[in-house]
């Protein structure tokens, strides 16, 4: 049985897939990105939080 494509990636993956880099996806998150919809935040007491994107979502709102 084939596995099922996760919905949720790290910023490092959600960045390979889409064709930019980290940085984009980082520095676009509280303006282009909604939160809860495009992305979501795993530790967000963290000093560093973890950040998980959701990639048919941020590829619909791109060809937009």
């Amino acid at each position: 049985m084939p596995k099922k494509p996760r919905v949720w990636l790290s910023t490092a993956e959600a960045a390979a897939e889409l064709g930019c880099g980290p940085k984009y996806l980082r520095e676009n998150r509280d303006t282009i990105f909604k939160k809860g919809t495009h992305y979501r935040v795993l530790n967000p007491n963290a000093w560093r939080p973890t950040y998980r994107w959701h990639l048919k979502k941020i590829q619909k709102l791109m060809e937009a």
